[in-house]
């Protein structure tokens, strides 16, 4: 089985994965302005827990 892997992700290429998905080695070092998780290959925003009311 032969892949075409792109190399690490950028914060201008993380939004395109290669067809097989991300590797955790080339998106560990992202910097991104929010939370993110890799999950199937694929950078995901990480959800936010909701903010509970003051009392």
């Amino acid at each position: 089985m032969t892949t075409n892997r792109q190399g690490h992700a950028t914060e201008e290429t993380w939004m395109f994965p290669p067809a097989d998905g991300w590797t955790f080695d080339q998106v560990k070092h992202l910097e991104l302005p929010f939370d993110w998780e890799l999950a199937d290959g694929v950078v995901v925003v990480r959800e936010r827990t909701p903010r509970l009311p003051s009392r």
